[in-house]
């Protein structure tokens, strides 16, 4: 999946174009995870960028999901995994229709086909093909921005 470039005076057209022409005021929510309070940080300071001032609220865990499944939030960063790390998973409970963790609220039909397309298939080719077929980004509203990261656990 391709991203957008980096492109600042652009950025600022979109914000006017949106009716937001000074900019505004949000807050990013975040957990009290170190590495998720430095990605809100960098979030926060890019969007300054284009005059959009977004404070930073920490919270406890519990309070922080509970903002996030009421639709209490302007931002949130949040994680995810999966036990066995399926695409089915992983994806149809963030992407569907309805799931409960589509926090966002997104909606979209033909991204719900192909994942339950991909959840029935049996051949590992033909569901990776449907897996990797929804591009919730290609939707004129957004899901969200994904970021990957690995955590490793011992002992």
């Amino acid at each position: 999946m391709e991203g957008y470039p980096f492109n600042l005076e652009r950025a600022r057209e979109l914000l006017a174009e949106a009716g937001f022409p000074d900019g505004f005021e949000t807050r990013i929510f975040s957990n009290v995870d170190a590495i998720n309070q430095t990605v809100a940080t960098v979030i926060a300071n890019q969007l300054a960028q284009i005059g959009i001032l977004a404070e930073i609220v920490i919270n406890e865990a519990v309070l922080h999901l509970d903002l996030v499944a009421s639709a209490g939030h302007e931002i949130a960063l949040l994680g995810y995994t999966t036990q066995s790390f399926d695409a089915d998973l992983g994806l149809i409970p963030m992407l569907y229709s309805g799931a409960p963790l589509n926090h966002s609220n997104y909606v979209n039909p033909e991204v719900d086909r192909l994942l339950f397309a991909g959840r029935s298939a049996q051949d590992q080719d033909q569901r990776r093909a449907y897996f990797t077929r929804p591009r919730p980004s290609s939707s004129k509203r957004r899901h969200g921005a994904f970021f990957i990261r690995e955590r490793t656990s011992s002992g």
